[in-house]
């Protein structure tokens, strides 16, 4: 299976930061164990997996990355939360 890509438009993820999909209809039918790639605003990847999948968003676990900078980011896990009024975009909230 290839990976499920988003676009962060930050250097790392926060409680309320918002992803998009890419492409912006590839949302659906994600399932736990599913690898994600998120490019981040400093051109850095993360890579993750999906460790649970539910009606209303996906339990992601992020592993451990530097940003461009050089900042040490721990892996962290995080809700995505799919936005019904904005097709293609996921807002992150704390587990």
């Amino acid at each position: 299976m290839s990976a499920r890509r988003l676009a962060a438009g930050d250097s790392h993820l926060y409680p309320g930061v918002r992803l998009a999909g890419t492409p912006a209809n590839g949302l659906t039918h994600w399932q736990a164990g599913d690898p994600v790639l998120i490019e981040f605003a400093d051109l850095t990847i993360g890579e993750g997996r999906i460790e649970a999948a539910a009606a209303n968003g996906w339990l992601l676990q992020l592993f451990a990355r530097s940003t461009a900078k050089g900042a040490a980011i721990p892996a962290q896990t995080w809700w995505l939360e799919p936005q019904p009024h904005e097709p293609g975009l996921l807002r992150v909230r704390r587990t």
